[in-house]
């Protein structure tokens, strides 16, 4: 079924307002690779280690110079990669059958919140997000070619273009390639290599136009156009991937795919099975780009990979979404009286949940259970059976029977789903944990004054004991460059000995700033001779909490 305009409009004011939404609730930076993202962005740095990230420090770098300040072009940023994906998730869902509709369009979205790592990595531009919302650019861009027609060629330059970018967002974006074997069929199945050439010819120009593209940015930003193509700078990088860690003997599948996304995974599978015969293999190649990552993910593990961790399944996980409603073979009625008749039934299903919801919740008090436990130890399992006995028994649904398959995900998702919501627009934990991260540096903000010569030293105990700033040098400047939108370097910062008392430090050098944790003050306040000098040297300033102490210089 095709957009109408009024769903275009709604569409467009759906992305819009998410965007605006969640750049005003958006947490922050807390991770040190982002922080550190931000600070080779901001003043041009030149790093072989993250040659496979330039794309992401651009795209990043240019919303921090467009906002009034880098962090809240950092929020605009991962506000827009999360509304993006979001947009094209609705509408490849949407659009991936003729007989899709509105309904399968939400499933996908409500599925993409269901997982917790949009909330868990709110207002963090880990470089994942971006990885996944390039994964959605390219298979959107391949999807549009097919339906392309006679201006198939430009969908496809745009197609080779985009993947070349999406690379040098992250390697991870890899299995999206995947598309490419869709160029060759012939009537949506039949493989025939003229017709591959005669496609791949123009994704290959896009290829070129990319490569030609980044070397401009190169040459914008770090005055070095080959940065990044230069074999000295892979092979920093081939050496940096390299890791002697034990990394334990988790796997992909039973270690996360499986525990934590097995809804999601098994109504993948199931739309998998269920679409065949509805739509060709040029549409079905997309099952395998989830797949491919986890290959890809798990051959890394044999050169001493990272470890399993959650966010690296995040370019996977919009594409598990759009295809996990694939299962359901179900159009919207076209007469009035039809689209009436569901929509009561729409609404009668709504309450039926309500009801049911409501009965749980006494069920599960009477029990004595937390009601988050009793749903997923006992409801969970129930529902899911119930669900999958629909999916084998149905092949298609009307407007009546496509309302148990709805009731049930929804019966398993509303409450993930609304302490994720709850959690990226209510208690906002990230926010949290970056509001107290950067403390320090927005306490003083008013009396801080960064200058090329400016030395600070700083107190080991405050990471450890207040959970703020970092023991890291390179962390430490790249936090304050992006606090205070400055371009500070590593001899800027001077960290505590331990084996030297702190009066003796900083009366011995010249520091225009000391930043010390009260307990440190209070080492200095019992030594009256040490106080004194202290005194005659700096001003001292101390934040509403009392947990921080900032020592100024006198002019």
């Amino acid at each position: 079924m095709r957009l109408s305009r009024l769903e275009l409009i709604l569409i467009l004011l759906g992305f819009l307002g998410l965007w605006v939404g969640l750049s005003l609730v958006a947490g922050g930076p807390v991770h040190s690779d982002e922080v550190w993202y931000m600070q080779v962005g901001l003043n041009n740095v030149k790093d072989s280690f993250i040659i496979n990230r330039y794309f992401h420090i651009y795209l990043q770098k240019m919303f921090m110079l467009l906002a009034p300040s880098p962090l809240l072009g950092v929020k605009i940023f991962w506000s827009f990669l999360v509304s993006l994906t979001t947009l094209l998730v609705y509408l490849l869902a949407r659009l991936l059958s003729g007989t899709n509709n509105f309904i399968h369009g939400l499933l996908a979205v409500a599925l993409l919140f269901y997982s917790p790592l949009i909330a868990k990595y709110s207002g963090d531009t880990i470089v994942d997000i971006s990885a996944m919302a390039m994964v959605m650019v390219v298979t959107a861009l391949y999807l549009f070619s097919i339906r392309a027609g006679k201006r198939r060629k430009w969908w496809l330059a745009a197609l080779g273009f985009a993947f070349f970018l999406a690379f040098k967002t992250k390697e991870t974006t890899l299995p999206v390639g995947v598309v490419f074997l869709g160029l060759g069929l012939v009537d949506g199945n039949r493989l025939d290599l003229r017709s591959f050439w005669k496609n791949f010819r123009f994704v290959l120009v896009g290829l070129a136009v990319g490569v030609v593209f980044f070397i401009l940015l190169n040459a914008i930003n770090l005055g070095d156009p080959l940065f990044g193509f230069k074999p000295a700078n892979v092979q920093q990088l081939s050496s940096s991937l390299v890791s002697e860690a034990d990394k334990g003997s988790d796997n992909w599948y039973t270690s996360f795919v499986l525990p934590q996304m097995a809804l999601l995974f098994l109504l993948f599978i199931a739309s998998a099975f269920k679409s065949y015969g509805r739509l060709n293999f040029e549409y079905k190649l997309l099952w395998f780009i989830p797949l491919g990552l986890v290959v890809l993910l798990s051959l890394s593990e044999a050169r001493g990979g990272l470890g399993i961790r959650d966010r690296y399944m995040l370019p996977a996980l919009p594409v598990f979404c759009l295809l996990a409603p694939q299962f359901l073979d179900f159009e919207i009625p076209y007469s009035f009286r039809e689209k009436l008749k569901f929509a009561i039934y729409l609404l009668a299903g709504v309450l039926v949940f309500y009801i049911l919801h409501k009965g749980i919740v006494a069920l599960s008090i009477h029990v004595q259970k937390n009601y988050e436990d009793f749903v997923f130890i006992v409801i969970f399992p129930i529902v899911l059976s119930i669900l999958l006995a629909v999916i084998f028994f149905f092949n298609r649904y009307s407007t009546r029977t496509v309302l148990i398959p709805l009731l049930c995900i929804l019966g398993m998702t509303f409450q993930p789903t609304f302490q994720n919501l709850k959690n990226l627009f209510v208690s906002r934990p990230v926010k949290q944990q970056f509001e107290n991260k950067y403390y320090p540096l927005s306490a003083f903000a008013g009396q801080i004054h960064f200058s090329d010569s400016m030395k600070m030293y700083v107190s080991t105990d405050i990471p450890p004991r207040l959970g703020m700033l970092s023991l890291n040098v390179d962390e430490m400047l790249s936090m304050f460059n992006v606090y205070y939108d400055a371009n500070a370097v590593r001899q800027n910062f001077i960290y505590s000995k331990s084996s030297h008392p702190i009066f003796t430090d900083i009366i011995q050098q010249n520091f225009d700033y000391v930043l010390l944790t009260a307990q440190d003050w209070a080492q200095i306040e019992a030594t009256p001779a040490g106080l004194a000098k202290v005194k005659n040297t700096y001003q001292v300033l101390q934040e509403p909490t009392g947990r921080l102490i900032l020592l100024k210089r006198l002019q």
